[in-house]
């Protein structure tokens, strides 16, 4: 059997099991997707040249221009990087768009592959002809379909009569490969070609598509047909020179359209990655030992004689230009990460605003249990129950108002006041051995933090007049985070000055705070060779915030009308990450976030006594939050600790809110009981909603006195 007719066989063969194939490569894009915590794309369509195209040029030519020797009408011996990329986002393989011909006669939002095997960038005057498996292209150059940037206008203005063809969202990706040809072929114009490449992300912006992924160069002059020649050393800084531009190009494009992300795939790092570890380490981090002609072997399988499957994965190159099946998956599996990588570049600080939000809740909590009771006269030392539980805003209903008094101390008529709050394990504390029973109790019960998590605060307060107090608080933690991918640790600190004015039925406040925070992360990269990616990083935080209540009883219930106003700024620290061989690791740049957040509302509340020793208190509360930008958020104002950072988790990066307006709801059940200050059981739910979903947590704490 001729080799021409093997390799035909295996083609109808592997066509015959495409859809075992398309579900088994959908089936690993995803996991790899799942992997990098990459968004989901409605559809992903593809622009460019032969590293892209799925088909096209093979349906364009009956065949006639990739031949039996390759893949199901692709450049290599299997799927190519935009395949895995398609399956990993949209969980699909692209159509086919032979000739930029159709579809013509309906609408679709199907992921769509307009990339042809010899596309240049765009029209650069030059004629070349460019020789795909024996076929000459030289008659198909002056169609559009063979320059990108056509290939982008075409996807952007066909109709149907009235109405655009595809059906574009913002939660959809275009991919490009461009710029190889033009190098190949005697184009020396970095700047030509590179803005070619930004006017083609403009008009896939412009036809709605936000998110794209670009594929910079390799080392042109280090690909077998070019190795070794006269011009391999040209090519190889043209191809630098492309990178570096690109880079610049890119930037400035997000720059000038917000909301837009770019994630440029390092090609041409990855593959001089690949080629060293062939060279100098055997090939064992990558596992291809064979990326040029020597040896006994030109460098490619095609040019070995090895078609198909029986191209080993040793391999980087199937012909001359195009690489192995394997070295797509590989792109493929980079192009993910950076997906990934772009998407998640702010989630360090955000993960660090989440850990200081828990901070800043806790403060919260401490100072409004403590102007609650100062309201009323109490003071005395002791611990602090879970400052969350019952106290509403200044409310409360409980007899303590959270506040346990320490041994033979009791309230008195002395005026100022030393406290502490401690939930979760902190270092210097062991309930195997407590000190007292007060403590154990304390470091009992923590449904809210995890092993090797505290939260501790130590404060002090002073009823000046019955009109007046003042006190401060200090609260550090430590709190082990995993959002977005980023498995943190964070140690934070804060603290916090307030003062409280009382007349009548009104109580105002104004808290300062001032917090630091550490954070070390670990994240998954999504890369099977480099699989985590690490870095450190601080923040700090200041804010401002002021309180005002109004309370009145109406036929037995407690009624409250609610005002909080907080001005924050958050100052993020830039990092850097290392451990993905420079492939997706980050550069963050310092960040200072501006902004207030306010919340409005009222609170009922209503004690009975059920039996005796023994207080039953039902509240409600609701009200409208805003804020300034989703990242300053509703925490500064919200004082449910176990709401807070879950928010901006709930629907990933995709679906952010339109514009910086930040809105929303938060709604409130509490039921706490008492009895005789020896037990004490309360629960609670409560619920935020905005535009972008709902976040609910629901909360049981229970105390007993030893």
């Amino acid at each position: 059997m001729t080799q021409s007719v093997q390799a035909k066989r295996a083609r109808t063969g592997r066509i015959g099991f495409r859809k075992a194939l398309v579900a088994s490569l959908s089936a690993t894009a995803l996991i790899a997707g799942t992997m990098t915590g990459a968004a989901q794309a409605q559809s992903v369509y593809s622009f460019g040249d032969s590293l892209s195209d799925t088909g096209n040029v093979d349906a364009l030519t009956f065949g006639l221009a990739v031949g039996n020797e390759y893949f199901d009408g692709r450049f290599s011996n299997g799927f190519l990087w935009t395949d895995f990329v398609s399956a990993g986002l949209a969980g699909e393989l692209q159509r086919t768009n032979a000739g930029l011909i159709g579809p013509f006669n309906f609408g679709t939002s199907a992921s769509y592959n307009f990339a042809h095997g010899g596309s240049v960038s765009g029209s650069n005057g030059l004629s070349f002809d460019i020789i795909l498996g024996g076929f000459s292209t030289a008659l198909l150059q002056a169609l559009p379909a063979f320059r990108t940037v056509d290939q982008a206008e075409h996807f952007r203005d066909q109709r149907f009569f009235f109405r655009r063809v595809f059906r574009s969202g913002p939660d959809d990706f275009a991919t490009i490969s461009a710029g190889g040809n033009d190098y190949l072929n005697g184009v020396t114009n970095v700047n030509f070609v590179v803005g070619n490449i930004i006017q083609s992300l403009g008009i896939i912006r412009q036809a709605g598509v936000r998110n794209s992924i670009v594929l910079d160069l390799p080392s042109l002059g280090l690909i077998p047909r070019e190795f070794g020649g006269s011009d391999s050393a040209q090519l190889n800084a043209l191809s630098a020179a492309h990178n570096a531009q690109l880079r610049t190009a890119v930037a400035q494009f997000e720059a000038r359209n917000p909301g837009t992300n770019v994630s440029i795939v390092p090609a041409g790092l990855l593959f001089d990655l690949i080629i060293d570890d062939a060279v100098t380490n055997g090939g064992r981090r990558f596992g291809f030992t064979n990326v040029r002609p020597g040896a006994g072997t030109s460098g490619t399988c095609l040019g070995d004689g090895l078609v198909l499957n029986a191209c080993p994965g040793s391999y980087l190159f199937y012909d001359d230009i195009h690489p192995t099946a394997r070295a797509h998956a590989i792109i493929g599996q980079v192009a993910l990460a950076n997906v990934r990588a772009d998407l998640t570049a702010g989630a360090a600080a955000t993960a660090r605003t989440t850990t200081t939000n828990r901070i800043a809740a806790t403060g919260n909590q401490l100072v409004t249990t403590r102007i609650a009771a100062l309201r009323e006269g109490r003071t005395g030392s002791g611990f602090l129950l879970d400052p969350g539980a019952h106290s509403g805003a200044f409310g409360g209903g409980s007899a303590t108002l959270g506040f346990r008094e320490v041994g033979a101390v009791t309230s008195q008529p002395a005026r100022t006041s030393f406290f502490r709050y401690i939930d979760g394990l902190a270092p210097e504390y062991d309930v195997t051995t407590p000190a007292n029973d007060l403590e154990a109790e304390n470091l009992a019960f923590s449904f809210n933090l995890n092993a090797g998590e505290y939260v501790s605060s130590f404060g002090a307060d002073h009823l000046l007049t019955e009109r007046f107090a003042f006190g401060g608080v200090f609260t550090r933690a430590a709190l082990s985070r995993d959002l977005f991918g980023i498995n943190s640790r964070d140690e934070a600190s804060e603290f916090a000055v307030y003062g409280a004015w009382f007349d009548g039925p009104w109580t105002l406040s104004v808290t300062s705070k001032a917090a630091d925070f550490e954070q070390s992360f670990v994240r998954n990269s999504g890369l099977s060779f480099a699989p985590t990616v690490s870095g450190e990083a601080r923040s700090r935080t200041s804010s401002l915030r002021f309180d005002a209540q109004y309370d009145a009883t109406v036929a037995g219930f407690q009624l409250s009308a609610l005002s909080k106003t907080a001005f924050v700024r958050v100052n993020h620290r830039g990092y850097e990450e290392a451990g993905g061989l420079g492939l997706v690791e980050r550069s963050v740049p310092d960040v200072t976030q501006n902004g207030f957040t306010g919340y409005i509302g009222g609170r009922v509340a209503r004690t009975v006594a059920p039996f005796d020793g023994a207080g039953l208190t039902l509240s409600f509360e609701g009200g409208a939050l805003g804020a300034s930008s989703r990242d300053i958020g509703f925490a500064p104002v919200v004082d449910d600790a176990a709401l807070l950072g879950d928010l901006l988790g709930q629907d990933g990066f995709t679906r952010p809110l339109s514009g910086t307006a930040h809105v929303g709801g938060y709604g409130s059940a509490e039921v706490a009981l008492t009895t005789k200050s020896s037990f004490q059981l309360s629960g609670r739910a409560a619920t935020i909603g905005t535009a972008a979903g709902q976040t609910n947590v629901a909360r049981l704490n229970a105390v007993w006195r030893f």
